[in-house]
């Protein structure tokens, strides 16, 4: 993906609406341009600073931007795992399965 589709992406990131082929692109992308982060990071002080200043609470934007990146990166290794885990319960099965049938040709 090139920058100006990754900037599009950026309020669907921050609302956490991103699917996981696209997160993942996504923060790829932003781990390894520095324009489309500080892009990010502009957006993401935007939209958060003003919702935070309109209700009075204290923050610290940069630290949440850095948890919410870690979170995406999580989940997709998360994602990942559950992913090879199936594929070897998948062979697993068709292993049982090839022996099933084997034993039953032997018998």
């Amino acid at each position: 993906m090139n920058c100006k589709e990754i900037q599009r992406m950026i309020p669907n990131f921050i609302k956490q609406e991103l699917k996981e082929e696209s997160l993942a692109e996504f923060v790829a992308h932003i781990d390894a341009c520095d324009e489309c982060r500080e892009e990010l990071a502009i957006h993401y002080l935007t939209t958060e600073g003003i919702h935070r200043l309109e209700n009075g609470a204290s923050f610290s934007l940069d630290d949440e931007l850095d948890d919410m990146l870690d979170q995406a990166e999580r989940k997709l290794k998360i994602e990942m795992i559950a992913e090879n885990i199936c594929k070897c319960f998948e062979l697993v099965a068709i292993v049982a399965v090839g022996f099933s049938v084997a034993l039953m040709m032997l018998i």
